[in-house]
């Protein structure tokens, strides 16, 4: 059987983007090239997605393309069916975390290896792979071959008060995820009032909380948080 492959990621648009351009511009313009992208639209990624496309189009008017943008918040889940019964693919795939090396290995997935390989065009001989931390370059890494962009990179954890969790916490009570992120939340609209020098940067926050309807467990959407702690505060 036949496998349609996918690109994984929309930083790797970015990147066919530029290959295409070094292979050849025409000197006519044409009409644009549709490119599907499925993404996982989750408080971010259509904007980028858009303005993308608008820049690309402004510096390559000869060569323009259109992207045919399919958002949806549980795209993650959904995905992985049209992928394994090749039903409606897109041309590229956004999402937020999935099993795409078994994707890789079983031949669902494009080779990138040309992208990582190319050159940037920064006139230096740069390769694309060479903006790439060395520390995430093998991220896309299968077996010798890169199927995958990271989207971005950064430091994930928790920190909290130790002595504050032993003196008020039971030895029954366990912390779960959402505990955490409901005081958090909870306490943004107090900490308008404390540093009001910063209170844009905390309204943005709540904000950009507002718009994300990523899932936590079965009952909750992480943007349910952020309007529970409005409501409470009477903000708005």
């Amino acid at each position: 059987m036949k496998k349609n492959n996918l690109n994984l990621f929309a930083v790797t648009l970015v990147a066919s983007g530029i290959i295409g351009i070094a292979t050849g511009c025409s000197t006519e313009t044409t009409d644009p090239k549709v490119v599907k992208v499925a993404f996982a639209e989750c408080g971010f990624g259509r904007q980028y997605l858009v303005e993308w496309e608008k820049g690309y189009n402004a510096m390559y008017p000869n060569d323009p393309i259109e992207l045919d943008l399919e958002g949806d918040s549980q795209m993650t889940q959904n995905i992985l069916t049209r992928i394994t019964t090749e039903t409606n693919l897109p041309d590229l795939v956004m999402v937020l975390s999935t099993n795409w090396e078994a994707w890789a290995v079983q031949g669902y997935l494009a080779d990138l290896n040309d992208v990582y390989e190319a050159d940037s065009l920064d006139g230096k001989g740069t390769l694309m792979k060479d903006f790439i931390e060395p520390a995430i370059l093998n991220y896309g890494n299968v077996n010798g071959k890169y199927y995958a962009v990271p989207w971005s990179t950064g430091p994930s954890g928790i920190i909290y008060n130790v002595d504050m969790f032993e003196k008020y916490l039971s030895d029954s009570y366990s912390p779960q995820m959402s505990d955490g992120l409901e005081c958090c939340v909870d306490a943004l609209p107090s900490l308008f009032v404390k540093y009001s020098t910063a209170k844009y940067k905390y309204k943005q926050l709540l904000i950009d909380i507002l718009l994300d309807k990523t899932p936590i467990g079965n009952y909750k959407r992480i943007c349910d948080y952020a309007i529970e702690s409005i409501m409470e505060a009477n903000l708005w």
